[in-house]
């Protein structure tokens, strides 16, 4: 779970595997896989640094997002150095 600040300045816990998008429209902007949306007073940079601390501390591998908008595809980390 990682720690979020509503824009009434309500704290709150989120389970990132639920977010569907994180957008930058002026503020922040999360869309759960629910379609429920949520403005947050993080950026979108603090949101992503969360993000993968919370992933690496699970020892879960993120998937990142690429693009924008309509262009936006997911993509697998590219492991570096492994041979593979």
């Amino acid at each position: 779970m990682i720690l979020l600040t509503k824009f009434t300045g309500e704290e709150f816990m989120v389970n990132p595997d639920m977010i569907k998008t994180v957008e930058d429209c002026g503020d922040t902007m999360i869309t759960y896989v629910t379609g429920e949306r949520v403005l947050v007073r993080e950026t979108l940079k603090e949101i992503r640094e969360r993000f993968m601390q919370y992933k690496s501390s699970v020892g879960g591998v993120p998937a990142f997002v690429v693009g924008v908008g309509s262009e936006q595809r997911h993509e697998e980390p590219k492991h570096v150095g492994s041979g593979l």
